[in-house]
């Protein structure tokens, strides 16, 4: 069976950029939190997308739940 990673596993993993990105600019960047510290992020019916921020610049990073993505789903915002 294969297993498709859920919006949870997506939420867990973007807390350490360091270890879920290749790029290296996005290795270093912080994601955009809520009140309790969890990673903010606008979902829909099959994509969360979340605010990586690095210096002098925004990226907006989509996972899709029901396919395998890669970091050319990360558009830079600024």
């Amino acid at each position: 069976m294969t297993y498709w990673p859920t919006p949870q596993d997506y939420n867990e993993a973007i807390q350490t950029p360091r270890a879920c990105f290749v790029d290296n600019d996005l290795k270093g960047s912080i994601i955009e939190v809520n009140p309790m510290g969890l990673p903010r992020s606008a979902s829909g019916n099959f994509a969360s997308v979340y605010k990586a921020v690095c210096p002098g610049q925004s990226w907006a990073d989509r996972r899709q739940g029901l396919l395998p993505v890669d970091d050319s789903q990360i558009c830079r915002l600024t």
